[in-house]
């Protein structure tokens, strides 16, 4: 706690060193020197800034809190005209300190360093660099400008060549990017940017735990992990990031669930095996943790009650998290995505038993307004989700069409091909993810090529100090696709980047012969 308390006097001093260097023309180890102060910047947001800057100003002034007397601590206004300073403390009379300071501009002064940086820094202090600045800009909501540095730069084709270090603060980025998305209702890109690390071990690819291996592992590997470990103060609520990102893929899965068919794209398989094994329960009884309560309120979205799944979402202490009044936005933003999307799934479960339904009705019953209820049911119109149309009295007349008989055979093979589909993409995650202790060999080496068909069907290596599962393909690294990958399972779409291995380079990795460009 003292090292951490001293954070502030550690970064003025190296401000002051980096001027020095500035001044005598080392301007590549001035870039060093801003990059060590970036690096202590770029995670606080501007309110928790400002707290630190005015704490450090007081030290300077006061001297450390603690040692003040308790006679000047007392916050009660002391009527000073009748008082003698020789009667009563000193402390006392001259009342409680305080202190009078400006809070500094910390987007500009990122800025401003990460530009020096990349004039006069090497490869490894820009791609920092960039990455803390892609942090900062999301961490507060500018969210655009933090894509756009994201993307520009490419650093996603280059992140798997960078140490271990960098590729664990590209997965905190790609975090922070997500997150940011959430909190201004882009739901799609809160997704495609949380599923990569959601995906796989969070805590494990953001340095915020070692990793449990049921392998025996390698002491000096298991020091270097050790030592890569984000400090306390540094790291993202793991809660706060699956509650977003279930909280997406519910809004995202569900309409297309409504839809009855298997023929839709899956968007979060991870959320619709969690949906499957709730349901599968024989007794649910209240939520007690994050994914319950997100799963708690799936089942209300299905069954129509959207203000039990409101109160179920809404009611969690996560949001108190968002700094500033964030956490009341995106409460708001929850509540009318929550309902637009109700009335998607009402219509889609329910509208085959309804000739018609009156547009107040539908406000009503969802509470909104008329022009936004009428803008979500037009939508669904014009993408051919329900049949119908509307006629002077702003009732919606529903079409109920019976399929041909050539309609329902292409529904018949559609369903059929989905289910091999499945079933194949189950068995190759069998062989791509570490299963179990009795899984593993006996001996370190290749799998034996007479008794394990994982050899011939995958060609499989294996190696003590790997962690992870990764299967390469040749279509992995697409011009213009973005792709995001955790432990070997690729997620198509993913914006704005995979998200890095954080394993040493140096060890090998499970994977298959590669294909193509991996």
């Amino acid at each position: 706690m003292i090292r951490l308390s001293d954070e502030a006097m550690l970064v003025e001093l190296a401000e002051a060193v980096a001027v020095y260097y500035k001044r005598v023309g080392d301007d590549r180890a001035c870039a060093s020197v801003n990059l060590m102060i970036i690096e202590h910047l770029y995670y606080k947001h501007d309110t928790v800034a400002a707290a630190v800057q005015k704490a450090h100003a007081f030290n300077k002034k006061f001297g450390n809190f603690n040692d003040l007397h308790p006679a000047c601590k007392s916050k009660i206004e002391i009527d000073r005209s009748n008082l003698k300073a020789s009667h009563i403390h000193p402390g006392a009379f001259m009342g409680n300190p305080s202190v009078d300071f400006t809070p500094t501009n910390n987007e500009k002064k990122v800025d401003s360093l990460c530009q020096f940086i990349f004039k006069n820094g090497d490869e490894q202090m820009k791609t920092r660099a960039l990455l803390c600045s892609v942090y900062h800009h999301a961490l507060h909501d500018r969210y655009y400008r933090a894509k756009d540095m994201f993307l520009i730069s490419h650093i996603q084709d280059m992140i798997e060549k960078m140490d271990v270090k960098t590729q664990i603060l590209y997965n905190r980025a790609l975090v922070a990017l997500g997150l940011s998305a959430f909190r201004l209702g882009l739901i799609n890109k809160a997704h495609d940017c949380l599923s990569g690390i959601c995906n796989g071990r969070p805590m494990e690819l953001l340095a915020q735990r070692t990793s449990i291996r049921y392998h025996e592992r390698d002491p000096e590997q298991e020091k270097l992990e050790r030592r890569r470990q984000v400090p306390y103060h540094m790291h993202i609520n793991p809660e706060l990031i699956e509650c977003c990102h279930l909280t997406s893929a519910m809004l995202l899965e569900l309409p297309h669930l409504a839809k009855g068919t298997n023929t839709d794209k899956r968007i979060s398989k991870q959320f619709r095996n969690y949906l499957m094994s709730y349901d599968r329960q024989d007794f649910t009884g209240p939520p007690e943790n994050t994914r319950e309560h997100v799963l708690a309120a799936s089942k209300a979205l299905m069954a129509g009650e959207w203000k039990r799944a409101c109160d179920y979402i809404l009611g969690l202490d996560l949001w108190n998290l968002i700094p500033g009044d964030g956490g009341s936005k995106v409460k708001e933003m929850l509540r009318q995505r929550m309902k637009e999307e109700a009335v998607r799934i009402y219509l889609l479960t329910y509208g085959a038993h309804y000739d018609s339904i009156a547009l107040s009705q539908v406000c009503v019953t969802f509470d909104m307004d008329e022009a936004t209820a009428r803008r979500i049911i037009s939508r669904m119109l014009f993408d051919k989700e329900i049949s119908g149309a509307w006629d002077l009295n702003n009732i919606l007349i529903l079409y109920n069409i019976d399929p041909s008989t050539l309609q329902q055979n292409a529904q018949v093979l559609a369903d059929a091909v989905s289910t091999l589909v499945q079933s194949n993409e189950n068995v190759v995650e069998l062989l791509v993810s570490p299963a179990t202790q009795s899984d593993w060999p006996k001996k370190s080496g290749q799998w034996d090529d007479r008794n394990d068909n994982r050899k011939r069907m995958g060609g499989f290596k294996y190696n003590k100090n790997a962690s992870q599962a990764r299967l390469y393909t040749g279509n992995d690294r697409k011009k213009g696709k973005l792709r995001s990958t955790v432990a070997g399972r690729p997620n198509p779409g993913a914006v704005p980047g995979r998200t890095a291995n954080t394993r040493n380079k140096t060890t090998n990795v499970w994977g298959t012969k590669p294909t193509g460009r991996g």
